[in-house]
């Protein structure tokens, strides 16, 4: 990873990517990530392939949870509440990221964020997300912070993920697909 190191701080990365086996290089707002498939390792019908992740350069991004517990980053209901959207504040001084399938809860119901994004610093935009409680649209508290979200320590299952994903590919409302995946994810864990 050395030499690849060199080849990234000496912006040397696209003439030579056909030379370099199992990595990928990708620039996330500056940040360079390269991006290494290792050997994989098999166990009777499961195979796993490690991924080694490097950073270079500038790392400018906080993390939702980071941002939250720093009080420098607020998820809540538009004022004209609706299922799909929700308003982001990013208060930081650097960019925020949001990963697609991230649950958030609270507010009239709790969603799953539905794209990967960064939220630029110091600004505020709404978000596509989809529900993941079925029949509840009320808040559980009073006041201001009723209608706020907090990050969740779950995200969308892999089902989930792979469905709306789908849906979102062949443009079609994946609302649907995501209460369907957690249905069967929960008559199956009963």
């Amino acid at each position: 990873m050395e030499k690849s190191k060199e080849k990234i701080e000496n912006n040397e990365i696209k003439e030579d990517l056909k030379n370099i086996e199992n990595i990928a290089f990708i620039d996330i707002n500056g940040a360079k990530i390269a991006i290494e498939l290792l050997d994989s390792q098999k166990y009777e019908n499961v195979e796993a392939i490690p991924i080694r992740t490097d950073f270079f350069g500038k790392k400018d991004f906080i993390t939702l949870k980071k941002g939250y517990e720093m009080g420098l980053v607020e998820i809540k209901e538009l004022d004209h509440s609706t299922v799909n959207t929700v308003s982001c504040k990013n208060d930081s001084v650097v960019p925020l990221i949001l990963i697609d399938g991230d649950e958030i809860t609270g507010a009239m119901q709790n969603r799953i964020i539905n794209d990967t994004l960064l939220i630029p610093a110091k600004s505020t935009i709404n978000i596509h997300v989809s529900c993941t409680e079925h029949g509840r649209w009320h808040t559980r508290g009073e006041g201001e912070s009723s209608r706020s979200f907090k990050p969740s320590l779950y995200s969308a299952n892999h089902s989930t993920r792979s469905r709306k994903s789908r849906a979102s590919y062949e443009e079609r409302d994946y609302q649907g697909e995501v209460w369907d995946s957690i249905s069967e994810f929960e008559s199956r864990s009963n």
